[in-house]
């Protein structure tokens, strides 16, 4: 899975909506409730590091397990130091990919043993290794994918949109071939 860098958070005027007091139950249906408990922005809920947060375009399916679908917008946060177990946008010998780290040892509280691993079995994890280049650009945080079929369709054409880019970088028509600089 690689990414498409849509950009850093930029602060606005907040999207407030309501919240409300009942819980959405995913299993027995219970009456509606129209108590609203208060008033959510999407900003606050997502973005907890403003100048540390990103958001990119998820592209391919090696992390589907995860419930990160193609087209799906990622929340990333630079701030956060990676757990074994994040899930991470991470810049792998100079590609992007999506991968949960799996850290596998330590010595002398340095990390000597370091895997990023797909959530699909049709993909292979890559070990990190000393001659490997890595720059782990972020944690992903929160995950953002339509479920209606028309959003569902508007994020394909996306997708389409995003590989005729990257074709065209690759034939060398369209820019540079190496991933974009996060400030």
């Amino acid at each position: 899975m690689y990414v498409e860098v849509l950009g850093p958070f930029i602060p606005g005027p907040p999207l407030r909506l309501p919240l409300f007091l009942t819980l959405a139950e995913c299993g027995f249906p219970s009456p509606a409730d129209d108590a609203v408990d208060r008033v959510l922005d999407l900003n606050d809920l997502v973005v907890k590091n403003p100048t540390a947060t990103y958001f990119v375009r998820a592209r391919g399916d090696s992390m589907r397990g995860a419930g990160i679908h193609d087209g799906d917008v990622l929340v990333i946060d630079r701030a956060r130091e990676v757990e074994s177990g994040d899930v991470v946008v991470a810049a792998v010998d100079g590609e992007l990919t999506v991968k949960r780290a799996r850290i596998k040892a330590w010595a002398g509280g340095r990390i000597t043993s370091l895997w990023l691993v797909p959530e699909n079995e049709g993909y292979e994890a890559i070990e990190v290794t000393a001659e490997t280049g890595l720059v782990v650009w972020g944690v992903v945080v929160y995950v953002l994918h339509p479920l209606a079929r028309d959003l569902a369709r508007e994020a394909q054409q996306g997708e389409l949109d995003g590989r005729r880019a990257r074709d065209a970088r690759t034939r060398g028509d369209g820019g540079a071939a190496t991933p974009p600089r996060l400030g």
